[in-house]
């Protein structure tokens, strides 16, 4: 249940972020597409706003039903590194992509191992307005190099992330992610 409010939280702030959520009437195919680094919002929405108080940067490669690299400079939204329940989302600055790391396990994330009970989220511009590529099945393993109540980094590793209703195939992705406090 938890994961579903911070889900549909998470859900709230990219949409928020996004704007109107358009893709700028472009219809996705099941054929791959490429996206590279800060392709920017549509639908002429204002850039997203940084998170008071937090840095950080990630970076992640797509493979698969959409083919994307990114490297992210901004952490937006609420940032939340609590335990029990860990929140934090990067963006480009034009706010055109989007990557969402979740954790509401029972006890504390182990640092330096696998593991799993994350949730990764991950938009493009290729899927904005058919929803977010989001590991439904299970299939992301995220593993923390660092993680305490002044930051976190660490890495992941997805197979068979999917669109909510599967317009598009199923991708992997894989990348880097670092979150810290600057005050």
């Amino acid at each position: 249940m938890r994961k579903a409010i911070v889900l549909a939280a998470v859900a709230a702030a990219l949409s928020a972020a996004c704007g109107d959520g358009g893709n700028g009437g472009a219809t996705p195919t099941a054929s791959p597409t490429e996206a590279s680094g800060s392709t920017g919002a549509t639908g002429g929405s204002p850039p997203p706003t940084p998170a008071a108080g937090w840095t950080g940067s990630a970076g992640f490669d797509m493979s698969g039903g959409v083919t994307a690299r990114a490297d992210l400079t901004m952490v937006i939204d609420t940032v939340s590194l609590d335990p029990d329940e860990l929140v934090v989302v990067w963006t480009d600055e034009a706010g055109g992509t989007f990557l969402a790391i979740l954790w509401t396990g029972t006890r504390p994330p182990e640092l330096g191992v696998p593991l799993e009970g994350f949730l990764v989220n991950i938009t493009t511009p290729e899927t904005r307005g058919f929803g977010s590529y989001s590991d439904y099945a299970g299939g992301c393993t995220v593993t923390l190099d660092t993680f305490d109540e002044d930051g976190m980094s660490g890495s992941f590793a997805c197979t068979d992330l999917e669109l909510p209703d599967g317009q598009l195939p199923a991708v992997e992705a894989s990348g880097s992610f670092s979150v810290s406090r600057t005050g």
